[in-house]
C-alpha cells in the first residue's frame, strides 16, 4: 500500500483532501537532488547568522539562502517530451524491430 498525504489548502477557501504521496518524495528526480544539495550547501554557509536582514526583514540566514537560490536551475532538469515526439519515438522503435526481425529471417 502506498502512503497518503492530508492536504490542507486555505486559499481561496479552506479545502482539505487526501491524496497519494508523490513518488518523488521517496525517489526524487536528478534535478530535485541537485537543487536540494545546493540548498543544503547554502544553508550550511548561513549557519550561525543572527538578526534580521535590513533589506528583506527576514532572518539573515533565510535572506542569504533566498538571494543565492534566486534564479537557480538544476543542470539535470527533467524536461517532458511532447506527446507527438514520444509517439514518434515509439513508432521508430517498432519499425526498427520489424526491420531487424525481417533481416534475421
Amino acid at each position: 500500500m502506498s502512503d497518503i498525504q492530508i492536504v490542507v489548502r486555505r486559499s481561496p477557501r479552506l479545502k482539505v483532501y487526501v491524496r497519494k504521496t508523490p513518488s518523488t518524495v521517496t525517489h526524487p528526480k536528478d534535478g530535485q537532488i541537485e537543487t536540494r544539495l545546493k540548498f543544503a550547501e547554502i544553508a550550511s554557509k548561513a549557519r550561525g547568522m543572527k538578526g534580521l536582514d535590513p533589506e528583506t526583514g527576514l532572518p539573515r540566514a533565510a535572506a542569504l539562502v533566498m538571494r543565492e537560490m534566486k534564479g537557480y536551475r538544476a543542470k539535470n532538469r527533467y524536461v517532458r517530451k511532447p506527446k507527438w515526439l514520444r509517439d514518434m519515438e515509439v513508432m521508430v522503435e517498432v519499425l526498427r524491430r520489424a526491420v531487424a526481425e525481417e533481416l534475421v529471417k
